[in-house]
């Protein structure tokens, strides 16, 4: 038996985009640049899930020095 009124559930974002200033933007670049100019090979994807997640940390803790 099939039901024509079947809808599937819409999925909301919880929280509202994250937009990148300039300066977060040039900030991450300069990180990248430290990171691998002494080993460009340690460079991930970009679209690596996990080379976010290590600079988003690297990050954090940059931060909590200053």
């Amino acid at each position: 038996m099939e039901n024509d009124d079947y809808q599937p559930l819409l999925r909301r974002r919880r929280s509202s985009y994250f937009k990148w200033t300039e300066s977060k933007v040039l900030e991450f670049l300069e990180l990248v640049l430290d990171l691998v100019k002494d080993v460009p090979e340690s460079l991930e994807k970009p679209t690596a899930q996990k080379f976010y997640a290590k600079m988003h940390l690297k990050l954090s803790m940059e931060s909590r020095k200053r």
